[in-house]
């Protein structure tokens, strides 16, 4: 009788079914043996996003399952809560959960009102172990509710957390040891009630523990143009940090206006400060920039919702910021990004905005593709561009019935008939092109 195969074997062969959650539950019933490697894998990732009708009831029935199987906590290393489907949800609390899980190592907490990120960010110290924090889809601050009585808050019908016992304190010593932060990211749709709460925001971080670990940060957080003090204070921008950073997400602070033509004052500016101070961060991997056109593009979807216009107003954003950017990968003397690897343009706009974007897009192709006097392209690692056009969100508000089929099938017309062939030179200089709508 031949030896039965290793343990090791057989978990690595489990490996394969990732993503697989009802296989790996069925191999987790066969023997003991296999339990922790399919628990490994079935609770790796916990998310909730997709049931924010009932988002409460799943926090219940998890709550229960961990007072009832301890060790599956040990097993967790990210986890998603939808913030927005917990109204006045407090941070503490959100907090006071997360900590109930030793090996966390990610946390993303979306629709997280702005008022609560930066009480968030005292908070974090407490999760020992957490690497990574991410606030996708920052939502504005909570209205108020009216004076009078209320209808039962939904957070009477959250589970209480005292029956749970949380990691005990390892002491000072193995405290001032604990990981730091090496990602933190802030994106949001809407804009930033103040430009001074972002940077408040990046203020925090270049005084707390984690600047020196940092080494993604994203701040596409958009902000309230109304609220702008321009020039922005160059800390907003490139924070003193920015040197050891793989990743770099930022807003360029140049918007057009609403009747298409008008930028912000000062606005261009400030773009081009930023772009300025952006070879500071030499060391990038991957660098995403958002341009912000939604205030233009809101106005017409509006207009045409409310039938006093027609058709869409035929306008398109100024190429000004791709070619901006493009004098700072063509500046003369040594790479400002040697080791980039992947760029991202963000436009809070439809791609028709785009329209007169094409001779930009080929004078950034071939500083890409670019090659110095000895033939060796000037940057050899970047393989892969991506552009997100975001409208989801507003086409949502505006267009409540059937819009976005609409909007999705413009994009895929104006995708394959305008944008892809201004990308062409990208394509055959073997730079992979990625283009979606979000």
């Amino acid at each position: 009788m031949s030896p039965p195969l290793p343990i090791e074997t057989i978990e690595h062969t489990i490996d394969f079914l990732d993503g697989d959650l009802t296989s790996i539950a069925a191999c987790s019933l066969v023997c003991r043996t296999l339990l922790p490697a399919c628990r490994a894998l079935l609770w790796r990732d916990i998310t909730a996003i997709g049931i924010r009708s009932r988002q409460d009831v799943w926090l219940a029935k998890l709550s229960e399952l961990l007072k009832t199987s301890p060790n599956i906590r040990s097993y967790v290393r990210s986890f998603t809560l939808d913030c927005g489907a917990l109204p006045n949800i407090s941070v503490q609390y959100a907090i006071t959960f997360c900590k109930l899980f030793p090996s966390l190592r990610c946390l993303t907490l979306c629709y997280l009102p702005q008022c609560d990120i930066l009480s968030l960010l005292s908070l974090i110290d407490t999760i020992p172990s957490l690497e990574e924090l991410h606030l996708p889809k920052v939502a504005g601050n909570p209205i108020p509710p009216p004076p009078g009585p209320q209808k039962a808050s939904i957070l009477s019908s959250l589970p209480p957390l005292q029956h749970l016992d949380t990691p005990s304190s390892q002491g000072t010593e193995v405290a001032s040891q604990r990981p730091h932060l090496t990602a933190f990211s802030v994106v949001s749709r809407c804009g930033i009630s103040h430009a001074s709460d972002l940077l408040q925001l990046v203020s925090v971080l270049e005084h707390s523990r984690h600047s020196s670990s940092l080494r993604s940060l994203d701040l596409r957080a958009g902000i309230n143009f109304g609220s702008v003090s321009l020039p922005l204070s160059p800390q907003l921008q490139v924070p003193s940090f920015a040197p050891q950073l793989t990743h770099f997400g930022i807003v360029l602070l140049y918007s057009v206006g609403a009747d298409g033509t008008t930028v912000v004052q000062g606005g261009h500016e400030n773009m081009l400060r930023t772009l300025s101070d952006l070879p500071r961060c030499r060391a990038l991997r991957s660098l995403s920039l958002q341009f912000d056109c939604s205030s233009a593009f809101g106005t017409r979807e509006f207009l045409r919702s409310m039938h006093i216009i027609v058709s869409p107003i035929p306008l398109a954003a100024s190429p000004s910021f791709i070619d901006a950017f493009s004098d700072v990968l063509g500046a003369p003397g040594a790479p400002p990004f040697p080791e980039l690897e992947r760029l991202s343009l963000v436009f809070l706009t439809s791609l028709d905005w785009l329209s007169g974007c094409g001779p930009a897009f080929e004078r950034l192709a071939h500083l890409c593709l670019n090659t110095d006097d000895s033939g060796r392209r000037c940057y050899p690692r970047i393989s892969r561009l991506d552009i997100r056009v975001v409208i989801t969100g507003l086409i949502r508000t505006v267009w409540p019935n059937g819009g976005l089929e609409k909007a999705r099938a413009r994009f895929e017309q104006d995708k394959e008939n305008m944008l892809l062939p201004m990308l062409a030179s990208f394509v055959q200089g073997g730079i992979a092109v990625d283009v979606i709508m979000e």
